[in-house]
């Protein structure tokens, strides 16, 4: 989550654009953030700015992969989907 964060920062400070974290990086980040979701909560409580540029990018993300996957992007991946994802990324 680190890197990702790192990469966001670089989008806000106008090192890269949206698009270039977007592209290369979109599968990785939505499937850690989904993973991790309740884990960043729960640290966000005791490190407000833990992440914080990650989550701030992550909805920008998210509306540049709806628009490249007009009607057929899904919000959520099932646990069985991020599951599968996660085991194919230890194999």
């Amino acid at each position: 989550m680190t890197f990702f964060d790192d990469v966001a920062f670089l989008v806000t400070k106008g090192a890269l654009d949206t698009e270039m974290m977007w592209h290369p990086f979109y599968h990785w980040v939505r499937m850690y953030y989904q993973a991790a979701e309740q884990h960043i909560i729960t640290r966000t409580k005791d490190e407000p700015a833990v992440w914080n540029y990650l989550r701030s990018i992550y909805p920008r993300l998210t509306e540049i992969e709806k628009s490249e996957n007009l009607g057929t992007y899904k919000e959520k991946l099932t646990d069985t989907e991020l599951r599968t994802h996660l085991q194919e990324e230890i194999s």
